[in-house]
């Protein structure tokens, strides 16, 4: 068995929004790298449009290309919105996680086969969030 020699966590700045990267380095010089939260619903004070997508790129070079985990802490948008765009999503899904973990539901009444984190009746701004969570969920079964 092989014991963690190093640890580091990344910090990205990306606004008001998280995103981590976690990574370990073992005593047999393997190394494992995880996506906590990939998110921002406002960028910060005059930084590019293209923030996220530079993100996304650099997690790419660091991790070498490959991911072993992504965690989705909770579904708020500010922690999960760079998975579901198309100039940020792909990176991180060709970067071929081997595990994807998400919450799941704020709606304890849902049926355990639901497809999305709210019922179908809530207001427009929550149905605006279940397709955001959704496109979480596509991203993950992408990565599966």
């Amino acid at each position: 068995m092989t014991d963690v020699k190093q640890a580091s966590l990344r910090a990205y700045n990306v606004g008001f929004g998280d995103c981590m990267l976690l990574r370990l380095t073992y005593t047999d010089d393997t190394e494992r790298n995880v996506l906590i939260d990939f998110g921002s619903s406002q960028l910060p004070r005059g930084a590019p449009a293209t923030r996220m997508a530079d993100i996304a790129a650099d997690i790419k070079t660091i991790t070498h290309g490959h991911l072993d985990m992504v965690v989705a802490t909770h579904r708020h948008s500010d922690h999960i919105s760079g998975f579901g765009r198309a100039d940020t999503g792909d990176i991180i899904e060709a970067l071929e996680p081997e595990v994807v973990v998400q919450p799941w539901t704020e709606d304890p009444h849902l049926k355990p086969d639901a497809r999305q984190p709210i019922a179908d009746d809530r207001p427009a701004a929550h149905l605006a969030l279940a397709r955001t969570l959704t496109d979480m969920d596509s991203f993950a079964r992408g990565a599966r």
